[in-house]
């Protein structure tokens, strides 16, 4: 198979323009690898590849320039250009591209719309190819799941005018839409344009603003497809909107939550968005923040990890009920009394929810690690585990019918697994809930950065902070200079 590439591009004295696509002959998307186009003007660049048909049955690439054997500029790349092949051999296909920069409006090409707001979940196939074809490739994130883009043009394939008769094209690679139809059966000149196809009515509801696109006869080969890129489509239709609501997930307290708002507050949070028809929910970080388990954690801009949420956000009822009626009952009654309080009280809700996550360990840790044996689970993979347990804790959330139930639903069900994975991961060597039946740690913490360290380190390993004897608890980080117990958790001050 022979992929015939062609672009416009006014290069500078010394660059050149190269191709890197995800298959070998296109240096497998290693840019440095990238496969030459030639030149006579500088301005018109050109190269033909023969390739082995992927396995995939289609190609991603993308143009650089390059000078002194350095690529120095990428064009926009957010949207891989990709081609769909057919599975014959000896096709050519005569790639005719424009250089890509960013595109007007470029947030709709986020995933915020591609896979949530304007999310074409049931995509149809791949344009089909045919021996003699043309390829016609647009851009047109603006299309909702219930409507399509179509070509109605000036030839009987096209419909003659006709937009009832449109030929309607794939979203396959979306917001791209792709069309091949029979270049065996076009009469050139052609001129077409582009129309928004709604497919519930069976009509086309809009044409593009635009004068006709035109073109001449581009003599192509028997056994040859014409591709025709980077072509963007506008109508004349209003802008989208969207509302929303943005809202810190600790302000979401209701008389389920446990002195803070947590996920389950979220999901009901995300509920009522989709029951009120709005389109987004936005969040704080709900990253995890613990470094010195004091009050200056609760800053959300603050993070120690991309991944992990932080666990004052779990939801204590999706870990089920203590199984000690005395001990669910005090912390039932705690429950009420942190709820009560005016504001969040960022260390006593930490202090008893951990307390919860070691007395649930120590009650359902044994079956936990049995189940995770039975999936095949081994070494440190308790995430997942956890985040499988979440899944079905919160699944419903994906399952919500809304836009924003299933936008956020599937991140709450990830928060909630990494959350619970922290936790876990944590407990895993505890002996018992009360931190006076605990072995001795063997690690503390920084004063000044709150970094793991060993006991009896003099220096910390992060910041390079001198320790003080008997300024920091070792076990939870706690100020405990002039005392002989920690006030927090109990723990013995060492001198």
């Amino acid at each position: 198979m022979t992929l015939s590439f062609n672009i416009e591009y006014r290069t500078n004295w010394g660059e050149e323009v190269r191709v890197s696509g995800s298959i070998p002959e296109l240096g497998n998307g290693h840019p440095s690898k990238a496969f030459p186009l030639q030149t006579i003007d500088g301005i018109h660049w050109a190269a033909e590849a023969d390739i082995a048909v992927p396995e995939s049955g289609y190609v991603l690439y993308s143009y650089y320039i390059f000078r002194d054997g350095y690529p120095i500029r990428a064009e926009w790349n957010s949207l891989p250009r990709t081609l769909y092949l057919s599975g014959n051999s000896k096709k050519t296909y005569r790639i005719q591209d424009c250089w890509k920069n960013l595109p007007e409006q470029q947030y709709f090409y986020t995933s915020a719309f591609t896979e949530s707001l304007l999310a074409h979940r049931e995509r149809s196939a791949a344009p089909k190819g045919h021996k003699k074809g043309l390829l016609i490739k647009a851009y047109a994130p603006c299309i909702d799941s219930d409507h399509c883009l179509g070509i109605c043009g000036n030839q009987p394939i096209l419909g003659n005018w006709n937009p009832d008769k449109a030929v309607l094209m794939s979203d396959a690679n979306f917001p791209e839409w792709q069309i091949e139809v029979d270049a065996s059966k076009i009469h050139f000149p052609l001129e077409y344009k582009f129309i928004l196809y709604n497919k519930k009515e069976r009509r086309a509801v809009c044409w593009e603003n635009n004068p006709n696109r035109y073109m001449a006869d581009p003599q192509s080969g028997a056994n040859e497809t014409l591709v025709i890129g980077d072509r963007y489509v506008y109508f004349n239709l209003p802008v989208w909107k969207g509302s929303g609501v943005a809202v810190p997930v600790f302000s979401l307290r209701s008389e389920k939550s446990f002195g803070v708002g947590d996920f389950g507050d979220l999901k009901r949070m995300i509920d009522w968005a989709v029951s009120t028809r709005q389109k987004a929910v936005q969040i704080l970080p709900i990253n995890d923040t613990t470094m010195t388990h004091t009050w200056t954690d609760s800053y959300p801009y603050n993070s120690i990890s991309i991944y992990a949420f932080h666990p004052m956000y779990t939801d204590l009822k999706q870990l089920g009920a203590l199984k000690d009626k005395k001990l669910m009952a005090a912390f039932n009654k705690r429950q009420k009394e942190l709820n009560a309080l005016p504001s969040v009280d960022y260390e006593a809700v930490n202090k008893t929810k951990w307390e919860y996550f070691h007395l649930i360990f120590k009650q359902e840790g044994e079956k936990v690690l049995d189940e995770r044996t039975s999936l095949g689970i081994l070494g440190d993979k308790m995430g997942t585990y956890t985040q499988k347990k979440a899944a079905d804790a919160l699944g419903d959330a994906a399952r919500n019918t809304g836009t924003v139930g299933t936008f956020m639903g599937v991140g709450m069900g990830g928060a909630f697994g990494n959350a619970m994975n922290n936790a876990f991961s944590n407990l895993g060597n505890a002996q018992d809930a009360a931190p006076k039946q605990e072995t001795k740690p063997k690690q503390k913490y920084c004063g000044e950065c709150g970094a793991a360290m060993s006991v009896g380190a003099k220096f910390c390993p992060e910041c390079g902070a001198k320790q003080s004897s008997g300024s920091v608890c070792v076990k939870c980080g706690a100020d405990v200079k002039g005392k002989k117990f920690c006030p927090e958790c109990g723990t013995k001050v060492e001198n």
